[in-house]
């Protein structure tokens, strides 16, 4: 688990991140909190090493 205390969405809205690598998928999960607001905005999934067969 990593926690990134200044990540912005697309529209450039601050939040708090909490993000887990799964190294056998390859991909990085990510829930994101509102910096001020502490609502759940949403989640996404990053594709971030290419997976093995």
């Amino acid at each position: 688990m990593v926690r990134v205390t200044d990540a912005y969405d697309a529209i450039r809205r601050r939040h708090v991140t909490v993000a887990r690598l799964d190294e056998s998928a390859g991909a990085r999960e990510e829930r994101h909190l509102g910096k001020k607001t502490r609502v759940f905005p949403g989640e996404r999934i990053a594709q971030v090493n290419r997976v093995r067969p």
